[in-house]
């Protein structure tokens, strides 16, 4: 099922059967700042995973001059050539009642689905080793 809408800001993007399930978290502010989240079955270890990706930009909020952009830039390049990386976070606001029951309501639905996938791939597993 694709693109089903949870509830308030949440949709499921996809699902492959046995494997994983994807959802988008929609941020409240209205940018492009969602998070997307994917319950994952980890075959080869048996593991449930749950993994958040979220897309970060560099932003100089604090430079409101053409020069006091352009250094921060500069002082930002000059700390991945040196250190090799550089650090950016974001954020996704999650407001008002229905949103937070939503985005709960993925995760319970999510953890259901990859619970139900472990259950059948051990049966599976189970039954091979019978043969």
């Amino acid at each position: 099922m694709m693109d089903d809408k949870i509830s308030h800001g949440v949709s499921k993007l996809n699902e492959w059967k046995g494997s994983s399930v994807w959802y988008r978290i929609n941020c409240s502010c209205g940018g492009d700042c969602d998070t997307d989240m994917e319950f994952e079955f980890d075959k080869d270890f048996g593991f449930i995973n749950l993994n958040f990706y979220k897309n970060v930009a560099w932003s100089d909020y604090d430079s409101h001059t053409f020069f006091g952009r352009i250094w921060s830039r500069l002082k930002a390049a000059y700390k991945i050539l040196t250190t090799g990386y550089i650090s950016l976070n974001g954020s996704t606001l999650i407001q008002e009642e229905g949103h937070i029951n939503s985005v709960i309501e993925a995760l319970q639905e999510g953890r259901d689905k990859l619970i139900k996938f472990k259950a059948d791939f051990d049966k599976l597993e189970g039954n091979k080793n019978e043969d």
